[in-house]
């Protein structure tokens, strides 16, 4: 699929990347191992099924309703760390979630080759930067530029 570098994100999109900027918080404050979550998840057929689609039900109810659905698909028990120690990742959580889901939003690519081109540990200096000086904009650029050269 071709990159739409003039779609517009508008408020549908910002709700569906909010929810995943509040489910990454989520998980990043449980006992998972957050890194493997992350590329569970962005793989699962969940976000093939609902989040990459154009529109869907799903989207619009939240990331609460999505937590029982997203647990048996990742196999969240296998991901399971007692005691695990938070990493400094794990503070960039929201961001890491809202940046891969407005990325997928903008391009309308699927998750799944998102999350196998552009790395988290990119993710992370992307989010470093929007705290100090970034814009939306400028990350999504930035993403694209990681994506079309993996």
């Amino acid at each position: 699929m071709e990159y739409h570098d003039k779609k517009t994100l508008d408020e549908f999109d910002f709700t569906i990347i909010s929810s995943q900027g509040e489910l990454f918080d989520w998980y990043a404050s449980s006992e998972v191992d957050f890194e493997q979550f992350i590329v569970a998840f962005m793989h699962s057929d969940f976000c093939n099924r609902h989040l990459d689609a154009e529109c869907d039900y799903e989207q619009l109810r939240g990331y609460l309703p999505w937590i029982e659905t997203v647990n048996d698909e990742v196999n969240i028990n296998s991901l399971f760390i007692p005691n695990r120690t938070p990493k400094m990742m794990d503070s960039f959580s929201n961001d890491i979630g809202s940046l891969y889901r407005m990325f997928q939003r903008a391009t309308l690519y699927s998750s799944s080759s998102i999350i196998d081109k552009v790395p988290i540990a990119e993710v992370i200096k992307i989010a470093i930067d929007l705290e100090t000086a970034g814009n939306f904009n400028d990350a999504i650029e930035t993403m694209m530029q990681i994506y079309k050269s993996n």
